[in-house]
């Protein structure tokens, strides 16, 4: 099974159909959180690494 959420696509085979589209989709989610996460950061913070 193959999600596509965003631009970020997630494949999963191996279970029952519903559950692989499920897993996929729960990937796909969390993808695209710590996406959001660390573009907000970088927004803040700026892009590039200090120090």
């Amino acid at each position: 099974m193959r999600v596509c959420m965003e631009s970020i696509v997630v494949a999963v085979s191996g279970m029952q159909p519903w559950y692989d589209e499920a897993l996929a989709g729960v990937v796909a989610c969390f993808l695209r959180a710590i996406a959001q996460g660390r573009a907000a950061t970088a927004a803040r913070e700026g892009p590039f690494l200090t120090g």
